[in-house]
């Protein structure tokens, strides 16, 4: 886990003594933000796409953690970790969800003890801006369900959704907003590229596919697919495949505005303060745009993040020489 508390300029290792693994997501307590959720494990499904140790948990902004769910988690893949606002400001009371490649998981203790909530390969959840005992989960080959009662029970995607069996990985994107829209971004079982995405209005009781143009992850919608809407603005929709790409239009169509931006987009962020200075996280590390995704800037200064591929080499008399090749960087 790294912090930054300079939008990016530089970046802290927190300790962690617990475990060393990928990390899937953070959630920060929105009342009392030195709480802290680390969901760990990396749910990207290629070879090295890590299992993690469970969930962290810090009560002082990342300094020092505690390893939460070890039993329940055992080589993991967490996807999202949702906290439920009406519950946050502590830990002793809050309701926690754990979205995981072994189902989706509740906790009504901030994390102390979790029961599962709904099996399957659950790859990703979003809450009702409106109503938090609303929920909608994405399980991966069966589609998205839906909660009003935190869990407790659910219903099935509505109609017009695709067949389970003919998609793979979902992400979704829920709007802001009285009438909140949500989208779900569907891999192709047979192609592993975009099936589409789907809108639906009315709470997931029904679902109609948008065109989308120009949509794409490039064949690796298993691997890199993320959507999110702008907090501001239910016209304006992020897509991250293989590029970073913008949809003005509500999801009609979109253009890529990826230009200097590393490849493979895992994941897209607003500042709650600015919604023109986004964030995205990709296997180049982290970007920022202080203009609506026009354009990015690099804030990877201080990370130490770059993957290494397998053949390290020495020079052969001079110890300080060291030659690698890095991933997806030409070399």
């Amino acid at each position: 886990v790294w912090k930054t508390t300079d939008g990016g300029a530089s970046w802290a290792a927190l300790t962690d003594k617990e475990c060393s693994l990928a990390m899937g997501w953070i959630a920060i307590d929105p009342v009392t933000p030195d709480i802290v959720y680390a969901g760990t494990g990396e749910q990207h499904f290629s070879g090295d796409s890590y299992y993690g140790c469970g969930v962290l948990r810090s009560i002082d902004g990342g300094e020092t953690w505690t390893r939460l769910g070890a039993g329940t988690f055992t080589r993991a893949r967490i996807s999202r970790v949702v906290i439920i606002p009406s519950t946050a400001g502590s830990v002793a009371n809050a309701t926690i969800f754990a979205a995981s490649d072994l189902g989706l998981f509740k906790s009504l203790n901030g994390g102390d003890t979790w029961t599962l909530s709904r099996s399957g390969i659950a790859t990703d959840l979003v809450l009702d801006p409106n109503n938090d005992a609303v929920l909608y989960v994405a399980i991966r080959s069966q589609g998205v369900f839906r909660s009003a009662d935190r869990g407790i029970t659910w219903s099935s995607d509505g109609v017009g959704f695709p067949a389970g069996s003919s998609v793979a990985r979902i992400n979704l994107a829920i709007s802001n907003g009285a009438s909140p829209i949500l989208l779900a971004s569907t891999q192709a079982t047979a192609t592993s590229d975009l099936f589409g995405i789907y809108q639906s209005t009315d709470g997931a009781v029904s679902w109609s596919k948008l065109t989308a143009t120009s949509a794409s992850c490039a064949s690796q919608c298993w691997y890199d697919m993320h959507i999110a809407f702008s907090p501001i603005s239910n016209s304006t929709v992020f897509f991250g495949g293989f590029t970073i790409q913008r949809s003005i239009d509500g999801g009609a169509a979109f253009s890529n505005v990826g230009g200097g931006v590393h490849v493979d987009q895992h994941v897209i962020a607003f500042d709650p303060q600015n919604a023109a200075r986004v964030y995205i996280g990709n296997d180049g590390g982290v970007y920022r745009s202080t203009d609506g995704g026009s354009t990015w800037n690099s804030i990877n200064a201080g990370l130490s993040l770059t993957q290494f591929y397998g053949g390290i080499s020495l020079h052969p008399t001079d110890k300080t020489v060291v030659l690698g090749g890095t991933q997806d960087n030409g070399t």
